[in-house]
């Protein structure tokens, strides 16, 4: 560790495992080591203290406890490589109810569910969730102001509002153009919105059509997408 010790980041890893009541390694390689792996357990033992948090309230008479195992096990697989919190939180929530409708989803599911959810970036997952709740309840095709006369611009702010209001009615719908505008402010995105919509498209979670231009046109959310987003969305 003599080499590296004088230097901004040497200072900072010993100051680490110092923190962390561990030894400090000799060797350069030995430390970093160290440090990689003191803060991998701390990240799985976050995961493990919330899911058994959320464990305790669920009645678990009816569960099989090794599958439940398996449940918790399988995404320790992938979390050492999450790097915020709100994927780490939607892969806890897969977890538990992983567990809690262990019946209702088979193995091969689950494990596609995570891999799915590991290669989905946060952005993917808002323009994939605010898709999915527009889909296929809303179609996106002309103004909804044309059939209900709802005339405040459609934002992310009264989405939600729109969608429970309008819900029922078969005939209202939303222009692409307004649903690319929602996504650009829920993402911050502006041109890279279309390159997203093709990652999405390329991992079979939602449907495009081809256009006259030559341009794609998104159709729907996929069979895929949509039974991922109503799982990981289930009530726990």
């Amino acid at each position: 560790m003599t080499e590296l010790r004088h230097t901004p980041m040497g200072r900072a890893i010993e100051n680490y495992l110092i923190n962390a009541g561990l030894n400090i390694p000799t060797s350069t390689p030995d430390a970093i080591k160290s440090a990689c792996q003191f803060w991998k357990n701390k990240k799985e033992e976050s995961y493990f203290n919330d899911i058994l948090s959320d464990i305790i309230k669920i009645d678990s008479s009816s569960l099989n406890f090794e599958k439940s195992l398996e449940r918790i096990y399988l995404p320790l697989q992938v979390i050492a490589k999450v790097t915020t919190k709100e994927k780490m939180d939607r892969f806890k929530k897969l977890t538990i109810n992983g567990i809690i409708y262990q019946n209702e989803i088979s193995d091969n599911d689950y494990e596609l569910y995570l891999n799915i959810l590991d290669n989905l970036t946060d952005k993917e997952f808002i323009i994939l969730s605010i898709i999915n709740k527009i889909y296929p309840t809303i179609l996106i095709n002309e103004n909804i102001d044309k059939y209900c006369g709802y005339k405040d611009k459609i934002t992310l702010a009264n989405l939600e509002d729109i969608i429970n209001k309008f819900k029922d009615d078969t005939q209202i719908s939303i222009t692409e153009a307004t649903l690319l505008e929602i996504l650009k402010e829920a993402t911050g995105l502006q041109k890279e919105i279309n390159n997203y919509m093709l990652i999405l498209y390329s991992k079979g979670l939602i449907e495009l059509n081809p256009t006259l231009g030559g341009g794609m046109s998104l159709e729907k959310i996929s069979i895929l997408g949509q039974k991922f987003m109503d799982f990981i969305n289930k009530p726990a």
